[in-house]
């Protein structure tokens, strides 16, 4: 039996308590958070199609064990965080816990940032972009403490915050980046300063870093959110390099499939015409969309693949859960028509989706049948993070370069999705309803490994050194081998 109160408070208490930091103050009844972390509970393992795909219920029965608490009331910070950790369980890059529309609005009004987003690297944090007055954090200063905290245990504490498939760090380090600021706050609390220890020219300094306001911040970088941007209209170029064709795919949105089809084989038919011997397919940074676009991409190279998927599953959620659904009816009518059109029962029970993207497949009038590289970084997910995955695993004559992907492991949640609404503090929990098994090899709890390990050092590479090994050293690396 659920129990749920009727409590307003995580909306009037951010009408009427002023411009203190209400985020962090003890404002919540002890009794309403444990009423949602029960609604939390229960809604993920009737609906996640991966809950327990990484961590076993004992250990999760045990991390609520541990959220119990005799205080009387507790903090929004304190049930954000606690709620952020118990998603994170969940090891899937398409699940999060949010603060709800209300809140982030008014803490973005009233509340004052850290003036600088960061690089994020298994070396350290630098600072990227400084919007204080205080210039000696130029770019690529590295950065040693903040308020007294190790960079390391600051970074170590926000991790929840930052969900990915598997146990990719690299992934939640890729996440961290742009969304520095506002989660720094979340978790350590509004200051009007910062005490910044950093390395300086002569060893290791410090500055008093003045806060500043998300408008004057938005002045002064109109792309603060994302850390990579691409042209809408051309998610997908072509170029010949050095007589290496280079198709680069920044995103799998923007362009119908038919348009992804139509653009990949004039790529093909203008590499045959040029005589190209080698193909480089670059989807660095693209984070997936539209779902069809990797299978048009590995169809277009020599694989031996017979099977995408080990299965596709999705959940028939009890009457209740849509209570606390947003747009619950809307969703309701899609739950029907998902089950009605898309899935069948199979003899478990489970309902199966049919592989009705298999024209995706479709053998090209012109496959590439010479050498093809794909790089990857950890900003890959998704439905990028599939294609590499599949072309690592069936790519005849395939070698990915880069970092470990955020997402695609093997299997992953995705697709349609709920917008869960705990009805206590007003979180929003992104909950995907498509659980997607890759059928791929090499699992190892995390994203896609590259075969060449190579990093972009932030602020000291001038060139895309990643684009350039594949370009100029790719042969010499293979003749090694």
């Amino acid at each position: 039996m659920r129990f749920v109160l009727t409590c307003a408070l995580s909306t009037a208490c951010f009408l009427t308590f002023g411009q203190g930091d209400i985020w962090h103050e003890n404002a919540l009844p002890s009794e309403a958070f444990a009423a949602d972390m029960e609604v939390l509970e229960e809604f993920l393992i009737q609906n996640h199609g991966g809950f327990d795909q990484y961590t076993s219920a004992q250990t999760k029965q045990s991390l609520l064990d541990g959220m119990q608490s005799d205080k009387e009331v507790v903090s929004l910070a304190e049930a954000y965080r606690k709620m952020a950790v118990y998603i994170d369980k969940i090891h899937d890059g398409h699940t999060w816990i949010m603060p709800s529309e209300m809140q982030s609005e008014y803490l973005l009004a009233t509340q004052k940032f850290m003036p600088f987003t960061v690089k994020v690297t298994g070396r350290g944090m630098f600072v990227e972009q400084n919007f204080s007055d205080c210039y000696d954090l130029e770019e690529g200063t590295e950065l040693v403490a903040i308020n007294g905290l190790p960079i390391r245990k600051v970074v170590n504490e926000l991790m929840p915050y930052f969900t990915a498939d598997g146990y990719s760090l690299n992934g939640k380090l890729g996440g961290m980046e742009g969304q520095f600021w506002w989660y720094y706050a979340l978790h350590f609390g509004f200051h009007e300063s910062h005490i910044v220890e950093y390395k300086g020219k002569t060893g290791a300094e410090r500055a008093l870093v003045p806060s500043i306001y998300m408008n004057d911040l938005i002045n002064d970088a109109s792309e603060i959110y994302c850390r990579y941007s691409y042209d809408e209209d051309a998610p997908m170029t072509f170029e010949i390099d050095q007589n290496i064709g280079v198709i680069t795919v920044s995103s799998f949105n923007g362009w119908s499939l038919r348009k992804y089809k139509a653009t990949l084989l004039n790529a093909l038919n203008e590499m045959e015409a040029q005589g190209c011997e080698e193909l480089i397919i670059d989807v660095r940074g693209n984070g997936g969309g539209r779902e069809g676009v990797e299978n048009l991409l590995l169809s277009c190279i020599e694989n031996s693949m017979d099977a995408k998927y080990d299965k596709v599953v999705i959940r028939s959620p009890q009457a209740d859960d849509y209570e606390y659904i947003d747009h619950a009816f809307a969703k309701r009518m899609e739950d029907l028509v998902y089950r009605l059109v898309e899935f069948r029962k199979d003899e478990e029970g489970e309902w199966q989706r049919r592989n009705r993207f298999s024209r995706t497949f479709v053998e090209p009038e012109n496959r590439f049948e010479g050498q093809v590289t794909v790089l990857i970084d950890r900003n890959v997910f998704s439905g990028a993070a599939e294609f590499a995955a599949l072309a690592k695993t069936y790519g005849t004559n395939c070698t990915l370069i880069g970092e470990e992907t955020c997402g695609g492991y093997q299997g992953h949640t995705s697709g349609y999705y709920y917008d869960l609404v705990l009805p206590n503090t007003g979180f929003i929990v992104h909950v995907p309803r498509i659980w997607f098994d890759l059928n791929v090899e090499g699992t190892h709890n995390g994203g896609v490994l590259p075969d060449v390990q190579l990093y972009q050092v932030p602020f000291t590479d001038s060139k895309d050194v990643v684009m350039e090994f594949a370009l100029t050293r790719k042969k010499e690396w293979l003749s090694e081998e």
